[in-house]
């Protein structure tokens, strides 16, 4: 990553100071023209106005050529996203116990991170049409630095040409949204890095998804517990178990679902849509329930205590 990184960082520098010689190159012709006077050649300079002074222009405008002017033209446009995160811990509990029973100290934070920290830097050279786009990605919650850009051609405002890598190594992997998110739901799963607590969710329910539906493994050793979204959802209480799966597509769908093997026994029917059924349990100890759902009329199920 850090070599694509400074490989990006060189090719920018080299296209820079093409600009600067291709820009201080005399005109055709000029070869037998007698010296010009240190005053004709400064009067020449502030007429050409070369380079344009660093400016804001939708960016911070680092080099720039005049309309106009003569010469080739070059753009480099700065643009810089960071992204803080505030972290306040301190009234939780003091302690937790996992899963196999083990207490363990809760580290308590009240604390503000650098998140992420992205640099844009983006215009054109030889022809206003010719625009490319470098960033540099750092990020301190995956420890990740990477480089990625592209270089294209504008046809017009309606159609433009680009080829290159224009991705981020995380979970805002988009850099059409990133900073500019959309709510998207999950587990559609949005590209917000504060979602990763959702990814944690899923991993405690095991939740996995299959071509027939889904696998739940439902043995957290706590008293209750509520997962809701618009896709998925789990309800653990001294009843039992509920939940429901409202895909996109509407079909029959398959939930398998693992339970502590003392409690397999304690569930005597499900439901599946409010239909009662006999409990399937397969050899490997899951329990398989089918039924009919959609995203307008979800797959609701549950599993009773006897």
């Amino acid at each position: 990553m850090m070599k694509r990184a400074a490989i990006c960082i060189a090719l920018l520098l080299l296209l820079l100071l093409s600009a600067r010689a291709w820009a201080d190159q005399p005109p055709e012709g000029a070869a037998g023209a007698p010296p010009e006077t240190p005053t004709a050649v400064a009067a020449d300079a502030k007429s050409l106005g070369v380079w344009q002074l660093p400016h804001w222009d939708k960016g911070f405008v680092l080099v720039s050529t005049p309309t106009g002017a003569g010469g080739m033209p070059f753009r480099l446009v700065l643009n810089h996203v960071s992204q803080f995160k505030y972290t306040n811990s301190m009234a939780t509990n003091d302690t937790y116990t996992d899963h196999n029973g083990v207490v363990h100290d809760v580290q308590k934070r009240n604390d503000i991170q650098l998140t992420r920290d992205v640099f844009y830097f983006s215009g054109y050279a030889f022809d206003p049409r010719l625009d490319y786009n470098i960033l540099v990605f750092t990020s301190t919650a995956t420890l990740v630095a990477t480089a990625a850009g592209y270089a294209g051609f504008v046809f017009n405002k309606g159609f433009a040409l680009r080829a290159g890598f224009f991705s981020l190594p995380s979970v805002c992997s988009l850099t059409g949204t990133y900073p500019f998110f959309h709510g998207t739901d999950f587990p559609v799963l949005n590209l917000h890095s504060h979602a990763c607590s959702l990814y944690a969710a899923t991993k405690l329910l095991g939740l996995e998804f299959t071509a027939e539906g889904l696998n739940l493994n439902l043995g957290l050793p706590i008293d209750s517990y509520r997962l809701d979204s618009p896709l998925v959802g789990v309800v653990k209480t001294e009843a039992g178990f509920e939940g429901w799966y409202a895909p996109s597509r509407t079909g029959k769908w398959t939930v398998r679902i693992t339970v502590p093997e003392d409690a397999t026994a304690k569930f005597s029917h499900a439901k599946v849509n409010r239909k009662r059924i006999s409990l399937k349990k397969l050899p490997n100890g899951m329990i398989e329930i089918a039924g009919e759902g959609s995203a307008q009329k979800p797959m609701r199920w549950t599993l009773d205590k006897a």
